[in-house]
């Protein structure tokens, strides 16, 4: 047996060939508004840094959405296509 020890992102079911990785990136313009409200709401001044199509686990479309904000910590949200907040990926580290 051997320690678990590194980074772990808790995010959306990806199979190989999917997600953010692998190129699908989606133009801020194509996002709809409800991502921008609850990022203003809950994380104020942030800004969308990347955004790509990524599956849910349940099946269906979403967008993975990252925020930066100077001085700040990144956030990463889940959100359906109709603009509906999913969850916020967590950054886990395992260690023995």
């Amino acid at each position: 047996m051997f320690p678990l020890m590194g980074l772990f992102l808790v995010s959306g079911c990806q199979k190989d060939g999917e997600g953010s990785e692998a190129g699908n990136s989606v133009p801020t313009s194509n996002l709809p508004q409800g991502v921008f409200d609850y990022a203003n709401t809950h994380y104020p001044g942030y800004s969308v840094a990347l955004a790509a199509h990524d599956p849910l686990c349940q099946g269906g479309d979403a967008y993975d959405v990252k925020f930066t904000k100077q001085g700040n910590s990144d956030v990463t949200l889940i959100f359906t296509t109709d603009g509906t907040f999913v969850q916020k990926e967590e950054e886990l580290t395992y260690a023995d």
